[in-house]
């Protein structure tokens, strides 16, 4: 919310008033879907955020109507939301023979040590986060659109991030613990390597796919009613600038376990500082001279450095680990990433005619853009599977 708007602030203390308990909520599902990760069981975890969804949309149906403010109904489906996954994964704990209790003893080393290894985490898993609120911050002063055009490309940016960046990682972080405990170097270093070898697979041509269908993607998922042509086009601006840094983040989500593993928080956190600092300075540096000059896409800076930092934030990872001698790449990476590199080619090859053909995507009917953003899709997929393929990998 830009600082201007003052006559909301009642309303978002109201919203928040009402959120506030899902903190505790989340937390305690946090806490359950981390047990049940360390024990190898994915699924329930993963499949939890579906009620958040789940909750929002049962809220805004059945509430919002019967509600003076129509927007409170958003807040409670929150707190709903919390609640229910609290309920499907506490027992799930229940039936491994794991059942926590409350008691309050902050003097008991095991939590002088998870406090001591929780506050580094805390920034460092938030650097994202950080980085989001700092150009959100900038761009209030630009053109009053600047906000939301970023904040479309930001969510767009979480679809590949949310479905392979935090499942690679989620599952890498029991085997490297379980590695490291049983001084397995070797177990450690491949396990490792396994997940930035996936990562690098997918994120790639994640990143390229949203670079090349930015606009047409905009358009099908957003150009309706008060949503306008221009605003399609400069969510596509930010989403091609801010996709660049795609395998960046998935890198992260990667690497930060890597460090986890090891009992390791204070490594990530002075990245992470590194990494807002540097974000803010890119910020500035982009943007002012876009805004100064008049420039309506001033607003890409700032998507642009965010990628920048995300890039900055896995190269001083990566050099960390290196440098502590704890991962020792597999034979074969250059092969590897030039097969991907040709494989992106032959993507690339196959969506820019399509997407070129097409033409404005704004101007077709609704279906048409699903049509035949689907077909671009499924097309890209299937160009850089069978490149691989026919490559060997």
């Amino acid at each position: 919310m830009a600082p201007a708007d003052a006559e909301r602030v009642p309303m978002a203390a109201e919203m928040l008033r009402i959120t506030f308990p899902y903190l505790t909520f989340i937390s305690m599902t946090a806490l359950a879907g981390a047990v049940l990760n360390s024990f190898r069981q994915f699924g329930l975890p993963a499949l939890t955020p579906v009620l958040h969804n789940l909750a929002m949309m049962a809220a805004m149906l059945l509430l919002a109507s019967n509600l003076p403010i129509p927007e409170y109904s958003l807040a409670w489906g929150v707190l709903a939301a919390g609640i229910l996954q609290v309920l499907v994964l506490w027992p799930a704990m229940g039936r491994l023979g794991i059942r926590p209790r409350f008691r309050f003893n902050f003097r008991h080393p095991g939590v002088k040590r998870v406090f001591n290894l929780m506050l580094p985490t805390v920034f460092s898993s938030s650097v994202a986060q950080v980085n989001v609120l700092v150009g959100t911050v900038v761009a209030s002063a630009l053109v009053p659109a600047a906000q939301a055009w970023l904040y479309y490309s930001d969510r767009l940016i979480e679809l590949p991030l949310g479905l392979f960046g935090v499942a690679i990682g989620t599952v890498i972080l029991p085997q490297l613990s379980r590695h490291h405990a049983d001084e397995d170097a070797g177990g450690y270093s491949r396990s490792l390597d396994w997940g930035l070898r996936m990562v690098m697979l997918i994120g790639l041509p994640a990143a390229l796919g949203l670079v090349l269908l930015a606009e047409p993607l905009t358009a099908a998922l957003f150009n309706y009613g008060e949503f306008t042509d221009h605003d399609t086009h400069m969510v596509g601006w930010a989403l091609l600038a801010m996709a660049t840094g795609i395998p960046a983040f998935m890198l992260t989500k990667v690497l930060l376990p890597a460090f986890y593993s090891r009992q390791d928080t204070k490594t990530p956190m002075r990245a992470a500082i590194w990494t807002v600092v540097a974000n803010v300075v890119l910020t500035i540096g982009l943007v002012t001279p876009l805004y100064l000059a008049g420039n309506p896409y001033a607003h890409t800076g700032i998507a642009l450095a965010t990628a920048l930092a995300g890039m900055l934030n896995a190269a001083l990872l990566w050099r960390y680990l290196r440098r502590e001698g704890v991962f020792r790449p597999a034979a074969g990476w250059g092969r590897w990433l030039l097969r991907i590199v040709v494989a992106l080619a032959v993507m690339a090859a196959v969506v820019v005619p399509g997407r070129e053909w097409v033409g404005e995507w704004s101007a077709l009917p609704g279906m048409w853009r699903w049509i035949w953003l689907l077909a671009g899709i499924g097309a890209g997929a299937a160009a850089y599977g069978l490149a691989l393929g026919a490559m060997g990998l």
